[in-house]
């Protein structure tokens, strides 16, 4: 915007680097051994470091630059057009310059021997993996005969993972701490954008992924030979010493301790490359990473060093996607489990993250090897929890026992109350927090309608204000952190109770013993409690889902509840949760419908006047999913059509009254307008008769019909499949019951009802064939595409490469597409079993209804009276001779010439001229 002045501000910042470090940011000489240097320092022992002006104004100039880098100095990625020759002005003329004062400064420095904050030295390690995408920046790696790039790979970077000083002290003396603070533990809810250790892993990631040609053999081979040079070290180290306690003395062999510390960085790297190694198109490399696990991982299960103990937990967790054979897996499980019992508490967090992963492993040998042992395997699952009890732990649970599946079953009553054990001591942190802050929760509507923490009536209190005053701001973000810590870690464990209850859903007499057990946390969300239990609205309206769609009968708790429900989406307790409360509604009308249940009257209560009152509630939230709207009346006025244990013509005439009235609206989305005449249609199929009677009293028979059969093709499909059950419904009224205003437009229906299902049938048939086009044209563009990549890694040089496209790969061509983390694989399963019940619950019965209902009545009707096969005969005659009718197919079509669904449509027509 001010031409210019971004320059200069550019320039002043490369000057800034230019300057050399003071000399009171050197570390002591003792600090540059290897296992003693720190990459996140201690502040205690470098206080007066972090109070120097030149480490705070290069920690904010790195950050400053690494941000312009990613949003505004890629040209690619640019949104604004304007900002373009800028972008192309950073890259071409200053992203080398700070590449190179980050990787000859910063990262030396690092390094060597100055001191730098590991705030500035994670953004900088940022900024130049952002580089290597870029073929004119990633060359000055590869000067001086690619000794940069050797350099920051295998020293700079290897040096940052590797375990330091701190690490192993913390190891020992605060084992819970390494658990939580560790970069292995983190399961995504901590923010490594400051870890210089996750950023040197994700740096030799991407290097490795985008620049195979120059590192991918490089790094195997670096690799190779650490991991051999470990091994013959260990092998002296045994035959020196034969008692592993000595080893586990502190007087141990310094020159022993590096070389195992560079094997554990090592093996962490190729973890890290995980999806990017067994994806390998060259079996050779499959072939080695198996027999490392094998010959070099799985022996570390017996090292007298915890962390590489840990670290073949972690391993192993990580490849589980490899094809062992029967005897490998089992040797590999039995390890992992020995180490649920080890001695030190991050080898049974490992142990237990490991064992969630490999028994997921496809050809289950592990899994059938391993159930004999399920009850001592859970067990031990649940002391750890009670020694760790972080959301992690309870996630590795999680994933095991959605794995075990019903193997878990003999097992789920005691594993549901540990859970629910564990889940109340997280919970009365968040409810402590929530008592000493009640002014974060002023005003809160309760189910009982009370008011929580009410301020009109509240005199104002000094006392309050002034404790407000007294928090720190760093005790307000310590209590928050807790805050937020615990209630993932209660989010965890009622994630873990729906596996267990959604894996005893087999045996419907475990699950409603588990709802007994359930009950008083469902209760919380119904009475003034709800305001601690407010975060958990939907873990716990998923548990009714659950119990409401497996539980047969439901138990008279579940019906005394369900009311609660809508009520509470009503009154904005969660009217934002109108999805759950709509597969709930469907779930309860269907029990109604299997046991017969007089649903508005039943238990002293009428459940169709609870539902559609929740449903005129939500018709004006312009929020909610409007084809699961249709979905509520498609499953209430099909479920209870012509049944004698409700009488639902006490309710269409309230129904089509709310349909018509919303129709009517102005500036309504044409989904909702298609919504409401599906309601209308879904009437006039529930009770064909009735409904024209009500639209006689009201004089719109002629208003209604009209608009039902003008709009047919603007309706969505399922829309559209309960128009053509409510029109063909119009076809089977008594003629003694048909009004002149119904009968003068029989014809009309006929045809209205054909074409809709022609159009519909056309539509799936054209969109398929869209949908094979499209196939042939990627496949099509894959080839060339191809193609031309192959070309270019070929003969292009890297200096031509300025794009982000990832196209510099040769030596291990699968390594172009990389996953991500093994998590996303696992927890796939676990959310499949859960939202499985989701979509069936919402699914509709109303097509098996309305087809046999609808076949024989006509059969009935069509076989008793001479009169109406004449009419048939007199129907389709004219409906024949139509040019009109005949051509609405070629009209679908696009064709002037008669095709087969000419045909089909005649057979429609004579179809429905024998109901009449």
């Amino acid at each position: 915007r001010n031409a210019g002045t971004f320059e200069t501000w550019l320039n002043l910042f490369v000057k800034f680097f230019q300057i050399m470090p003071p000399k009171d940011l050197q570390l002591p000489k003792s600090n540059k051994d290897v296992l003693t240097t720190d990459s996140l320092y201690s502040i205690q022992q470098y206080s007066k470091y972090y109070t120097n002006p030149y480490v705070k104004a290069r920690k904010w100039a790195v950050r400053c630059i690494t941000r312009i880098l990613q949003l505004y100095g890629r040209p690619k990625y640019v949104i604004q057009s304007e900002v373009k020759p800028f972008a192309s002005l950073f890259m071409e003329k200053y992203a080398r310059k700070f590449m190179e004062q980050f990787y000859f400064g910063i990262l030396r420095q690092h390094i060597g021997d100055q001191f730098v904050y590991f705030k500035t030295l994670a953004p900088a390690i940022t900024y130049l993996n952002l580089c290597i995408h870029y073929g004119n920046l990633f060359q000055l790696l590869l000067e001086n005969n690619a000794k940069y790039l050797d350099n920051i790979i295998f020293t700079c970077m290897f040096r940052i993972v590797r375990l330091t000083a701190k690490d192993l002290s913390q190891w020992q003396d605060d084992p819970s701490g390494f658990v939580e603070n560790s970069f292995r533990f983190g399961l995504g809810a901590m923010d490594d954008t400051y870890d210089p250790r996750s950023c040197a892993l994700k740096f030799i990631q991407d290097i490795v992924r985008i620049r195979s040609r120059y590192t991918f053999e490089k790094l195997l081979q670096f690799s190779q030979q650490l991991i051999t040079n470990s091994h013959q070290q260990q092998i002296q180290q045994n035959q020196q010493n034969q008692q592993n306690q000595q080893v586990k003395n502190n007087n141990v062999d310094p020159k022993y301790l590096d070389m195992m510390v560079n094997k554990d960085a090592v093996l962490c790297i190729l973890g890290q490359l995980a999806n990017i190694l067994r994806k390998a198109e060259d079996e050779k490399y499959v072939d080695a990473l198996k027999d490392l696990i094998m010959q070099h991982v799985v022996p570390d299960f017996q090292s007298p060093f915890g962390f590489l103990r840990a670290r073949a937990c972690w391993l192993v967790g990580k490849y589980w996607k490899l094809n062992f054979g029967q005897q490998e897996w089992q040797l590999i499980g039995i390890n992992v489990i020995k180490s649920l019992h080890d001695d030190e508490l991050p080898v049974q967090m490992e142990a237990s993250a490991g064992l969630s992963k490999v028994v997921l492993e496809k050809s289950g040998s592990l899994l059938n090897y391993i159930k004999p042992q399920i009850p001592a395997i859970l067990g031990r699952y649940l002391e750890i929890m009670n020694d760790i009890g972080t959301e992690a732990v309870v996630q590795t649970f999680d994933t095991l026992i959605d794995r075990l599946d019903q193997g878990i079953i003999p097992f789920a009553t005691d594993l549901l109350k540990k859970m629910l054990e564990m889940f109340s001591a997280f919970h009365v942190e968040i409810e402590k927090y929530i008592k000493t802050h009640p002014e974060e929760w002023e005003n809160f509507q309760l189910p009982s309608g009370n008011v929580a923490n009410k301020t009109a009536d509240k005199p104002q209190n000094k006392d309050d204000d002034q404790k407000k005053m007294q928090r720190s701001e760093e005790q307000q973000k310590e209590q928050l952190k807790s805050f937020d810590d615990n209630l993932a870690s209660a989010m965890q464990c009622l994630k873990a109770i729906h596996t267990i209850l959604f894996s005893s859903t087999a045996l419907p007499e475990l699950l409603a013993k588990l709802e007994e057990i359930m009950k008083p946390l469902i209760n919380k969300c119904f009475t003034d409690d709800f305001l601690y239990y407010q975060f958990y609205k939907e873990e716990i309206l998923d548990f009714v889902h659950l119990f409401s769609f497996y539980m047969n009968p439901l138990s008279i708790y579940c019906w005394q509840i369900f009311p609660k429900i809508l009520e509470g989406y009503c009154i904005n307790l969660w009217s934002d949760q109108f999805n759950r409360c709509m597969q709930c509604a469907v779930n309860y009308i269907k029990a109604a419908f299997k046991n017969q249940l007089p649903f508005e009257e039943f238990i002293n209560q009428n459940f169709m006047d609870v539902v559609l009152t929740f449903a005129e509630t939500a018709i004006h939230d312009d929020n909610i999913n409007i084809l699961m709207f249709t979905s509520l009346f498609e499953n209430l006025l099909c479920c209870f059509r012509q049944v004698g244990y409700v009488k639902m013509e006490k309710y269409v005439p309230r129904i089509l009254e709310m349909a018509m009235n919303k129709y009517t609206e102005s500036s309504l989305q044409p989904s909702t307008q298609g919504a409401m005449l599906a309601i209308v249609s879904l009437v006039a199929y529930n009770n064909p008769t009735l409904f024209i009677k009500l639209l006689e009293q009201n004089k719109t028979t002629d208003t209604v019909l009209s608009i039902l059969m003008s709009n047919y093709q603007d309706l969505m499909w399922p829309q559209q499949k309960a128009m053509v059950f409510g029109l063909s419904s119009l076809l089977l009224i008594d003629g003694n019951n048909i009004p002149p205003s119904l009968g003068k437009r029989y014809k009309e229906v006929i045809d209205v009802t054909a074409k809709s299902v022609i159009f519909m049938n056309w539509e799936d048939e054209l969109e398929s064939g869209d949908d094979e086009e499209e196939e042939e044209e990627e496949e099509e563009d894959d080839n060339i595409q191809n193609g031309q990549n192959g070309h270019q890694n070929g003969h292009q040089s890297v200096d031509q490469d300025d794009d982000d496209d990832d196209d510099d790969i040769c030596i291990c061509p699968s390594t172009s597409e990389i996953a991500e983390d093994d998590e996303d694989d696992d927890s796939s399963s676990s959310s499949g079993s859960g939202s499985s019940s989701s979509s069936d619950s919402g699914s509709s019965d109303s097509g098996s209804d309305s087809n046999g209902d609808g076949d024989t009545d006509s059969s009935s009707e069509s076989g008793d009276d001479d009169d109406n096969a004449n009419n048939a005969a007199a129907i389709s005659s004219n409906s024949g001779a139509s040019d009109s009718q005949l051509s609405a197919s070629n009209m679908l079509t696009g064709s002037n010439d008669v095709n087969r669904y000419d045909v089909i449509y005649g057979v429609i027509i004579g179809l429905f001229a024998a109901f009449i």
